[in-house]
């Protein structure tokens, strides 16, 4: 290290001990009440706080860690650098043996890393994202500066990454914003407690600064409109796929969904403002279920897929968003944001106007509420199918048929108006089974001849399945779901029937 480069190590380091002491003076100022809904974890200087620093001169990029761990000494500040990139890889590598890196990780990718995995791994990845990083910034034409992306590690490990030097900021206006936004965290929680914001279903958050929504790409990937070609030029600077550049933080394309608007980007990426979890989840696979039967083939979001936003209110654009894009291959779509086109994956086109109908279609259904259960069960066992779990796509798909003919049954006995002793009587299921309610139902013409042999074909394989442990194969999962895509298109189709009267001719393409 020359000495200006350990000059720089010096002024950076100044400059963390100046943030982390100024914080902690102002944050003192706050009141206990505003303290007690804690800060942001990503911001969190309080002790006991460490930072390391993993600083790359040529291009000049800085990977910060900051640790909230009671393990290692408060204020420990460790600048590595400014380092030359001919040098990095062997200058960075033996300090991934050294022992505050064997710490057992807390992270979040059980699937991914061997159990035990130790920080080390957590931070050659890091390390390695960096350097790849580095190499393509070698090669653009446009000059980068400013904090990238930031990425929770476990529960007190913050990294994050800063094109140019961190220490040419003003660590005073960074802890006045901190503390801003500390306090009106602080103002939203306090307002949510006391019920000054409730919720309720399908009814926004009262307005505040900040509010929370949830999002998530549709699966198999889509691209909203024409993709641009790619060119050998493209070829020449890594691109391997057509993807250009979508900055999560740019202006959607606002779309109608029932009482609310979704904002749709061009990579597929769409999020609803609503702040409850469960509902978002199920609003978002209404409309992937809608999509589904036009053909798209969209496949059910789980929870644990979902992106938490929080996003300004006036323009509707994401200010800040989380994401882990190696959860599942669906959240592997944001490697295209942060690399263009590195998950490698082939996107279908989808014209605006198609996208707006299902979106507008799915806004109708999730508001009037009849259907969603119908729906959210036909998506699942769509889901199962294509992942091959066959028994999983037969189980759900027979929940449509029962639940189709529960229904049959109960109106057929409302329209008798019987006694509520005799109603209740009729609709108990332990008194009867759906062998008698089909064979009642049939004789009395509420159900088909041809749809009475198909739904007692279904319900003598469940039962084998059931009861006996009979497999169910891949043609007993297609016909069970294609039985009961009929019933879901049948009743979808009967919802504001001169708006969406083209489900009816979703039948013949199951």
């Amino acid at each position: 290290m020359t000495l200006e480069s350990k000059s720089n190590a010096d002024n950076l380091q100044d400059w963390f001990s100046n943030l982390i002491d100024h914080f902690r003076e102002e944050y003192e100022k706050i009141s206990d009440e505003e303290k007690s809904y804690g800060v942001d974890t990503s911001v969190n200087y309080r002790f006991p706080c460490q930072i390391e620093v993993f600083w790359l001169e040529n291009p000049e990029i800085q990977l910060i860690f900051k640790f909230n761990s009671g393990n290692r000494p408060d204020k420990e500040i460790i600048i590595h650098g400014p380092l030359d990139s001919h040098n990095f890889i062997d200058r960075v590598e033996p300090i991934l043996k050294e022992p505050r890196w064997s710490e057992v990780s807390s992270g979040r990718r059980p699937y991914l890393d061997e159990p035990g995995t130790t920080l080390a791994f957590t931070l050659a990845r890091h390390l390695h994202r960096l350097v790849e990083m580095a190499k393509a910034m070698h090669f653009e034409r446009r000059v980068h500066r400013g904090s990238g992306m930031g990425l929770l590690e476990g529960t007190n490990i913050w990294t994050s990454y800063h094109y140019g030097n961190i220490a040419e900021q003003d660590y005073v206006t960074i802890v006045n914003e901190i503390l801003r936004e500390t306090r009106s965290r602080a103002k939203n929680m306090k307002e949510r407690s006391e019920g000054k914001a409730k919720e309720k279903v399908h009814v926004l958050d009262k307005p505040r600064d900040n509010p929370k929504a949830y999002g998530v790409h549709f699966f198999p990937p889509i691209f909203v409109g024409r993709q641009p070609e790619l060119t050998p030029s493209d070829v020449l600077y890594g691109r391997i796929s057509n993807m250009p550049y979508i900055s999560p933080f740019e202006n959607g394309i606002s779309m109608s969904f029932g009482k609310h608007a979704a904002i749709v980007n061009a990579d597929g990426f769409i999020f609803i403002p609503i702040s409850n979890k469960e509902i978002a989840l199920r609003a978002l696979n209404v409309i992937m279920a809608v999509g589904m039967l036009r053909g798209l083939d969209f496949l059910a979001v789980r929870e644990h897929e979902l992106s938490t936003i929080e996003y300004n209110k006036e323009t509707m654009t994401p200010g800040s968003m989380t994401y882990d894009p190696e959860v599942t291959l669906r959240t592997r779509q944001f490697l295209d944001r942060m690399g263009q086109g590195t998950s490698g994956y082939r996107r279908r086109e989808i014209d605006e106007m198609t996208l707006r109908q299902i979106v507008a279609k799915a806004g109708r259904i999730f508001d009037e509420g009849k259907y969603v259960e119908d729906l959210r069960l036909l998506s699942e066992s769509f889901t199962h199918f294509n992942d091959a779990e066959y028994a999983p796509s037969f189980v759900m798909s027979w929940s449509i048929i029962e639940r189709h003919i529960s229904k049959l049954w109960k109106k057929k006995v409302d329209e008798k108006d019987l006694d509520e002793d005799r109603t209740n009587k009729l609709l108990d299921t332990n008194r009867w089974s759906a062998d008698y309610l089909l064979e009642v139902l049939n004789l009395n013409e509420e159900i088909s001849e041809d749809d009475y042999d198909r739904y007692m074909e279904m319900k003598s394989k469940r039962n084998r399945f059931i009861h006996r442990g009979k497999q169910i194969v891949r043609e007993d999962a297609e016909r069970c779901f294609n039985i009961a895509k009929e019933i879901v298109v049948r009743k979808v189709g009967s919802l504001n029937r001169n708006k969406i009267s083209d489900f009816a001719a979703l039948i013949t393409r199951a």
